[in-house]
């Protein structure tokens, strides 16, 4: 499949980004495209999420305490993130 996936976007590297169907580019067209502001308007509003900066901001102000961790409280990433699910258990 990689080697077709080339053949039939006319890209030779990976990764390459496809939105409804259409091909956009590999990285350093998405990275063009970021920098001129024009990739979010290819992109179906359906698909956009809310600003991760609002969503931060949304969260904290929704509970007294926010834990931001690697992983989940029942499954922390590493022990770092254990010690703080248990001293906020």
């Amino acid at each position: 499949m990689k080697e077709w996936l080339k053949f039939y976007a006319n890209w030779p590297s990976y990764p390459q980004l496809f939105i409804t169907g259409k091909f956009i580019g590999g990285t350093e067209i998405i990275l063009q495209l970021c920098e001129n502001e024009q990739f979010i308007p290819l992109v179906p509003p359906e698909c956009l999420r809310e600003n991760v900066l609002d969503r931060i901001k949304r969260a904290q102000w929704q509970s007294i305490v926010v834990l931001f961790l690697k992983g989940t409280p029942k499954e922390p990433f590493d022990g770092y993130q254990k010690e703080a699910v248990d001293i906020l258990n």
